[in-house]
């Protein structure tokens, strides 16, 4: 079996080789043994990602050294995507704030009623 390097991992480049090997995942095993947490800290992957990166390890040291390229089956987790995560955030603010407005109305009006029965005493 040929030497394999951590860039012959799909989805795996120079810059997320480098990482790994900062931290102690030196070889394509490592990385297929390795937890999806610790790949996730090491590389700042999403979960999902991470997942996909150690699948695609795990398959190219069971092919062993090929000249095929490599590709890890897609994870059951639905990552969503970057978008969605802001376009949810802005949402979630817009709700608050409308709930916020509309708790504001309700306690102007219980004053309102207060100070038009301490009026009618």
């Amino acid at each position: 079996m040929a030497d394999l390097k951590l860039t012959d991992i799909n989805g795996v480049a120079e810059i997320t080789a480098r990482k790994l090997k900062q931290r102690g995942l030196n070889t394509v095993q490592d990385v297929a043994e390795a937890d999806v947490a610790y790949i996730s800290f090491t590389t700042g992957f999403p979960r999902g990602r991470s997942e996909a990166v150690r699948n695609a390890a795990e398959m190219l040291m069971q092919q062993g050294a090929t000249d095929q390229p490599t590709i890890a089956p897609e994870p059951d987790i639905d990552m969503g995507s970057a978008k969605d995560g802001k376009k949810g955030k802005k949402e979630k603010k817009k709700k608050e704030k409308k709930e916020k407005k509309k708790k504001g109305k309700k306690e102007k009006k219980k004053k309102g009623k207060k100070e038009k029965k301490k009026k009618k005493k």
